[in-house]
This record gives structure tokens, C-alpha cells and sequence, in this order.
């Protein structure tokens, strides 16, 4: 329940560009308003080197939400921070979940081989089907423990569904 409601919160974000523009988000309204630096120092209570220090600071990404949120006031906007998945977190589980379990069974798949019992390819691929399902039905804190030594997009079928998904976005 907690997923699908961060899912539904996120939605929205998906469609925010994830680039602010190229002079920063306080230089391009200050100057869609027609405001000059020193008119946003004098309402900030700084000098005009620093309203040019906080803008340069906000296009290196060295500026902090204080002073972002602060200069944004004096503009009479709002800092809206999120923190926005690359893709859905649902994909994100299986994928780790994926992972997992490629690991672990190229782990026992290699002693296996070691000792001239390989498995088929075919087998290998249920075996690993089989163990992302299981992981992903326990608790999802635990996928997260140990990182896999390999990566779920590295072998093509989907957890539950069993079907060809391509690669997936890292």
C-alpha cells in the first residue's frame, strides 16, 4: 500500500523537467520579473556579489535549500524539492529483486560447474525466475542488504511474467 501511494504521489513529478535552465531558476525569474541583482540583494539584506554568488552556486549545484528557499521568498515563490525516480519503484524492486537472484544462482550455477554438474541454460533461467519471485513475495528491505554482484538487465525475462523485456535502464 505505501508503494502504490508513493507511485500515485510521484505521478505527478514524472512530467516536471528534471533540468533547471541553463542561468538557473533565481536568475530567470528575477529577470522574467524585470528585477535587477541589486533590487533582489536589497530584499534579501545581502550585497549585489552576493545575490551573484547565490546564482552561481544555484547553476553549480552548491547552493543550499536555506538559501534557495530564502531567495525564492524574496522573489515571492516557493522551493518545491522532490527527490523523482528514474522509473517506477515497483521496476525498481524487481530489478533489484532480479539481481539478487542472478547473483545467487550464478554463485551456486559456478560451483555446480566446478564440480561438472552444470545446469542447462534453460534450467539456469528458471532457477532464477523462480528466486526473484520468491524474494520479491519477503519483505523488500532485504533485497537491499547485500549489493549483487551483477545486474538484473543482464538477462532478459521479466519476474512475473516470465516474458522477454529487453534491457533495462540502470
Amino acid at each position: 500500500m505505501l508503494l502504490e501511494q508513493a507511485e500515485q504521489r510521484l505521478s505527478a513529478w514524472q512530467s516536471v523537467p528534471k533540468r533547471p535552465p541553463a542561468a538557473g531558476w533565481l536568475r530567470t525569474i528575477r529577470e522574467a520579473l524585470g528585477m535587477s541583482a541589486p533590487q533582489l540583494a536589497q530584499r534579501l539584506g545581502i550585497s549585489r556579489q552576493g545575490v551573484a554568488d547565490l546564482e552561481r552556486r544555484e547553476r553549480e549545484g552548491a547552493v543550499t535549500l536555506e538559501s534557495l528557499t530564502k531567495a525564492a521568498a524574496a522573489l515571492d515563490c516557493d522551493v518545491v524539492y522532490a527527490v523523482v525516480p528514474r522509473s517506477r519503484l515497483e521496476s525498481r524492486i524487481e530489478a533489484q529483486a532480479r539481481a539478487r537472484a542472478l547473483d545467487e544462482v550464478r554463485r551456486v550455477t559456478h560451483t555446480m560447474r566446478l564440480e561438472n554438474q552444470e545446469a542447462s541454460s534453460g534450467e539456469t533461467a528458471r532457477l532464477i525466475h523462480r528466486r526473484t519471485v520468491d524474494l520479491l513475495s519477503r519483505n523488500p528491505r532485504k533485497l537491499w542488504e547485500v549489493k549483487p554482484t551483477v545486474h538484473a538487465d543482464s538477462v532478459g525475462t521479466h519476474p512475473s511474467t516470465g516474458k522477454d523485456h529487453g534491457s533495462a535502464p540502470r
